[in-house]
């Protein structure tokens, strides 16, 4: 089975909530509700019987495509390698989606994302 393909949306949400500190799962949670979302509910029919599409990002996606882009994007990462380049994610998140981050959340998700241990910062007024 095929699986959906990812938008550049997508993909640097997956990345900023990343290196913000939340784990694939949970990647894939936010990111399955967005689609729902935006989607609704879809059917179709499979052998003459009528089904809801399902749209899922799972774990495993989202663990391969943060791999995928640490490959192809070396410069989205920090000197270790494991870490995300704040800078460089920040200037691909800008360049990438438009308007407010936080539009690419479901309003019930955006709350989740104060539970992130890297997160305060965002937050932070710098003087």
């Amino acid at each position: 089975m095929k699986g959906l393909l990812w938008t550049p949306e997508e993909t640097v949400v997956a990345v900023v909530l990343n290196m913000w500190g939340m784990d694939c799962g949970e990647i894939a949670r936010l990111l399955t509700n967005k689609i729902t979302e935006l989607r609704g509910i879809q059917t179709s029919t499979i052998d003459g019987t009528p089904v809801a599409l399902q749209y899922k990002r799972t774990e495993h996606a989202v663990k391969g495509k943060l791999s995928r882009i640490r490959a192809e994007r070396p410069e989205l990462c920090s000197e270790q390698g494991s870490l995300w380049d704040e800078n460089a994610v920040y200037a691909l998140m800008s360049s990438t989606l438009e308007g407010d981050f936080f539009t690419y959340l479901t309003p019930n998700d955006r709350p989740e994302l104060l539970k992130l241990p890297n997160i305060n910062h965002v937050f932070t007024k710098k003087n």
